[in-house]
């Protein structure tokens, strides 16, 4: 079992950083963010594994948009912290990309299970998605990963 607080202070001394990203999808960004050549860049290489996703698609769209924040903060933050409300506000396809983000950083070994801690424990009572995650967001997180 891993240890969420061990696995926070060793990404904290990694990136010498306490700050955490908020993920916060706000339409008004996106929509700017839609418009850039990055993302016209971004979408090109990302058509060509996922040729289904039209480059208006709304899944398309946020997943692009938050996958150039992380790629251009993940250095500097020891995690991530994806906020459900902004996602909701996008509808099931909001949803669907904040599990999918994760699968560019963390690749195919997370199970992305659900896992409830209960007061004691290293997970104080919250429930996460799983030690995998924790460990991927906090120790694994690279901009390397960031292919396909």
């Amino acid at each position: 079992m891993c240890n969420f607080t061990n696995l926070l202070e060793n990404r904290i001394r990694d990136t010498a950083s306490v700050l955490c990203l908020g993920l916060d999808p706000r339409i008004e960004e996106i929509d700017a963010f839609c418009s850039s050549l990055v993302y016209n860049t971004l979408y090109i290489g990302f058509q060509q594994t996922n040729p289904e996703y039209r480059s208006d698609a709304t899944f398309t769209r946020l997943l692009l948009y938050c996958r150039h924040l992380l790629s251009k903060t993940l250095d500097f933050v020891c995690c991530v912290k994806p906020n459900l409300a902004f996602f909701i506000a996008h509808g099931s396809q909001g949803i669907k990309v904040t599990l999918r983000p994760l699968h560019f950083i963390i690749g195919p070994r997370s199970s992305l299970q659900g896992a409830k801690g209960s007061a004691g424990t290293n997970y104080s009572g919250c429930q996460v998605w799983g030690c995998e995650l924790h460990h991927a967001l906090l120790s694994e997180i690279h901009p390397r990963n960031f292919t396909g």
